[in-house]
């Protein structure tokens, strides 16, 4: 009986041994180890990383470049926007950019809204469309199509969720098949551990035969080595099953990497239509604000409660006159006005940082320099091909001889000249001498065409006056001049002749015409704020600053880079209504080449009623000592006249204080007298008249708008106005009074 005994014990433990191997197999089958799976999703998340760091804040100059593209883009005029952008990278300079959006030169881009020379030299670098896509910082033309046109999607809806259907039943598949593969290896670690055994098992039987007086060590020996052999057979199966349970962690990690992937793109994708018609609408209000301080706009943007609110804070009458700016639109000022803070605004307009709002707004300081630099060569931008007359005076006794001469700017030559002198006489000399022979005022046109065929003109008024030759005959003519009026004329023409004086004002300058009795009138309060009392204010670019220096000074830095933005100081008639006015002030210019410019009868808006309430005339000293007069009858295209009565008066300013007077009155016979009068020097009270014009309704503006005749005499106005662009100069002493 001990043979038997012994035998089935040795049987008893192998079993058990066997049972043992075979639960940890299933074991390491089954359960993923957790560093397995970790290492499944770290590649997903190692992805999203680097895809962040793709995607961060672009680079000063991908801002700029995109800026100005954008810009361009929006002005081009062809419509393949695919084929604009192939010929932008061919473009080799910046007069190529300008010839292909449509302007006349480089010099006009400059002026663009969120154009910088920066962007223009980047876009101008370019060779390639790959190479324009790496400066925008995009790695895809379809979204930059997209950024610079956005169109509505067309992807069906369903799309994407088949997409994700599809992606979801095939790691369900790569997962049964890595399961099934698992199941097979181990079925096969069984049979080997099986065979190995049952070997054990009948070794151990012959053992115990052989030798009957074994005692349980020596089965303990053999289970012993029966184990070991065992786990080194496991121990060989094991990366099989390892490459396995990868495969399905990562089949469990992609499903979740795919989301992560979407969830980063619709994060990372372009801005809604909300968002861009918002920032388009806050940069086209922000352009146009008075404010000086661009970060207190935005504080007081949010806090407008309704459209009437954002007129008012950049300056402008209602709401109707805010939605016809350029890029304003209705959605935009809704969604603005929607908003309650800071965090809010910059939501709306898909920007995460108030500096970076504040950068896309306006440009840094840095970049203005370089538009600074073509000062000169503006001029022939806005008048291509002008002509000037030039002439030896304005006034003179019968018979008047003046010298004229034809200035022509630009154009080409060989030029036509023709002279009219309003009284019957023409020339077709460049350079002629002509006599007036009869007392009256003469409107002398000089018409200029250049061999391209284009047009040019100017005209100036003569007054010639009766002269003294006939003291022969003095008992007829004696007795006429008491009977008819001719001595009660210049009380008709000028209501208060300098002859009698005027008085001094408040400051202490002397008045070439006495007040209106009970007419308004107007002094600049000398205080650090003059805008306090109600009817002076400012119409500011937004680079412009003003600072108090005391005793009644103050300087402007009105340095735009641009003839055409600066500073505008409105005064409101305190009557409602400004009529016969002499306007004063004090100037010293200290850098710049532009002109100062008081503005009289002007009306009431810039941009109101589709720019058909600016309106008025304009006096006019420029910085180089030339002197002249326009009139304006609207704001936008060839809506001014040219210069009128220009006379080279003056030395150049820079650096000199100058006093100046713009008179405008009615005369009797409904025409309307224009004088400039000059004081050089600070406050010495020599004015002395300079030029003077009559519009007697042959004064023509270039084009025809607002329902009004090119030649239309403007009458009265609500404000008046004092300008300078481009230029830090000082100021003080201004004032207005109706006269009488």
């Amino acid at each position: 009986m001990r043979p038997e005994k012994g035998t089935f014990r040795i049987l008893t433990r192998n079993c058990a041994v066997v049972v043992l191997v075979w639960l940890l197999l299933v074991a390491s089958t089954i359960i993923i180890p957790q560093g397995n799976l970790y290492n499944g999703l770290l590649p997903s998340a190692s992805a999203q990383q680097e895809e962040e760091e793709e995607n961060g804040e672009p680079e000063q100059g991908q801002s700029e470049a995109l800026a100005t593209l954008q810009a361009l883009s929006e002005v081009a005029p062809a419509t393949d926007l695919e084929g604009f952008l192939v010929d932008l990278v061919e473009a080799t300079d910046v007069d190529g950019l300008a010839d292909l959006v449509g302007v006349s030169d480089s010099s006009e881009l400059t002026q663009m809204p969120r154009v910088t020379n920066s962007g223009l030299l980047d876009l101008v670098d370019v060779t390639d469309l790959e190479g324009l896509l790496e400066l925008v910082g995009l790695s895809d033309l379809e979204e930059l199509l997209d950024l610079l046109d956005p169109q509505p999607s067309t992807t069906d809806p369903s799309t994407p969720g088949q997409e994700q259907d599809q992606e979801e039943d095939t790691n369900i598949e790569q997962t049964a098949e890595a399961e099934a593969e698992n199941e097979a290896n181990v079925d096969i670690d069984q049979d080997n551990e099986q065979t190995n055994v049952n070997t054990q098992s009948q070794t151990g039987v012959v053992d115990a035969e052989t030798n009957n007086e074994q005692d349980a060590e020596g089965g303990g020996e053999e289970i012993n080595q029966d184990q070991s052999q065992t786990v080194t057979q496991t121990n060989r199966n094991e990366p099989t099953a390892d490459v396995n349970v990868d495969q399905d962690a990562d089949a469990v990690a992609a499903p979740i990497a795919g989301q992560i992937d979407v969830e980063e793109e619709e994060e990372n994708g372009e801005p809604e239509q909300g968002q861009s018609e918002a920032l388009a609408t806050l940069q086209a209000l922000s352009e146009v604000a008075p404010a000086t301080d661009l970060e207190g706009f935005l504080v007081d943007l949010v806090e407008a409660t309704d459209v009437d609110g954002l007129a008012d804070l950049v300056g402008v009458s209602d709401s109707s006159e805010l939605t016809q700016m350029p890029r304003v639109t209705e959605q935009g000022l809704a969604d603005l006005v929607n908003l309650i803070d800071m965090d809010g605004l910059l939501e709306l307009v898909g920007l995460s940082d108030l500096e970076e709002l504040l950068d896309l707004l306006i440009p840094p300081p840095t970049e203005e320099p370089p538009t600074e630099e073509p000062p000169t060569e503006e001029p022939p931008t806005e008048d291509p091909f002008t002509v000037e007359i030039i002439s030896s005076g304005t006034e003179g006794a019968a018979p008047a001889t003046i010298d004229f001469e034809a200035n022509v700017i630009e154009g080409t030559e060989p030029y036509t000249i023709s002279w009219d002198f309003g009284d019957g006489q023409q020339s077709n000399e460049p350079t002629v001498s002509h006599t007036f022979e009869q007392a009256g005022t003469y409107d002398v046109v000089l018409t200029v065409i250049d061999s391209d065929g284009r047009t040019a003109f100017d005209n100036i008024a003569i007054t010639v006056t009766e002269g003294e030759e006939p003291p022969t005959e003095e008992p007829p003519t004696e007795e006429p001049p008491t009977e008819e009026p001719p001595t009660e004329e210049p009380p008709t023409e000028e209501p208060n002749p300098p002859s009698q004086g005027g008085g001094e004002d408040r400051f202490g300058i002397e008045q070439i015409y006495s007040t209106a009795g009970g007419g308004p009138t107007w002094y600049i309060e000398e205080q650090e704020d003059p805008t306090s009392d109600g009817y002076f204010y400012y119409g500011m670019y937004r680079t412009t600053t003003v600072d108090y220096r005391g005793n009644g000074v103050w300087r402007v830095d009105a340095r735009s880079g641009t003839q055409e933005h600066g500073i505008r100081m409105h005064v409101d008639s305190p009557s409602g209504e400004w009529k016969n006015t002499e306007m004063t002030a004090y100037f010293r210019v200290i850098d710049g080449n532009d002109q100062f410019t008081m503005i009289a009868r002007h009306g009431p808006s810039y941009h109101g009623d589709g720019g058909c309430l600016a309106y008025g005339y304009y006096g006019m000293t420029a910085v180089d000592g030339n002197v002249f007069f326009k009139k304006k009858l609207w704001h936008y295209d060839d809506g001014y006249t040219r210069r009128l009565a220009q006379i080279d008066a003056l030395d150049n300013l820079l650096n000199d204080w100058i006093g100046m007077k713009f008179v405008v009155y009615d005369l009797g016979n409904g025409d309307v007298k224009l004088e400039l009068w000059i004081d050089e020097g600070d406050m010495t009270n020599n004015w002395r008249k300079v030029t003077e014009l009559v519009d007697d309704g042959d004064l023509r503006v270039e084009g025809e708008d607002c329902g009004r005749d090119p030649t239309h005499i403007v009458r009265e106005g609500t404000r008046a106005s004092f300008r300078v662009d481009d230029s830090l100069f000082d100021f003080k002493k201004l004032s207005v009074r109706e006269i009488g």
